[in-house]
């Protein structure tokens, strides 16, 4: 999907488009609302395991995205910036790839059940 978002976000930056500033404002803060939200209830057990970690990490990107939209959209609505939209599209989708990178990593070294990070390697040896 990033790059999806990526590929929409060049064409936009060539042909950009004219945006609703204040719909799109609006919408965002109701889903930075309901990401935030669950942002926060996850975030007691994100440190449980790798799956409770991505959950968490899914839903902290989308309240970032929110925020992220809602900056975009306040631009907009000021300025006439149409611009700002494919820009912070493109920001926000190396925001992802760099974290999906962490979660994938983390889930390849539990699968080849690599030694724990914070565990010291003389603790393996008997």
């Amino acid at each position: 999907m990033v790059f999806l978002i990526v590929k929409e976000a060049f064409i936009r930056l060539t042909h950009p488009e004219q945006l609703s500033g204040g719909l799109i404002a609006i919408t965002a803060t109701i889903a930075l609302l309901g990401n935030g939200l669950a942002t926060l209830i996850l975030k007691k057990h994100s440190h449980d395991n790798l799956n409770m970690k991505s959950a968490w990490l899914h839903s902290f990107q989308d309240a970032i995205f929110s925020l992220g939209v809602i900056v975009g959209a306040i631009l907009i609505y000021f300025f006439h910036w149409n611009i700002i939209d494919p820009i912070i599209s493109i920001l926000l989708s190396i925001l992802v790839v760099r974290e999906a990178y962490k979660i994938i990593k983390d889930a390849i070294n539990i699968l080849i059940e690599s030694v724990p990070k914070d565990l010291p390697t003389s603790a393996l040896l008997i």
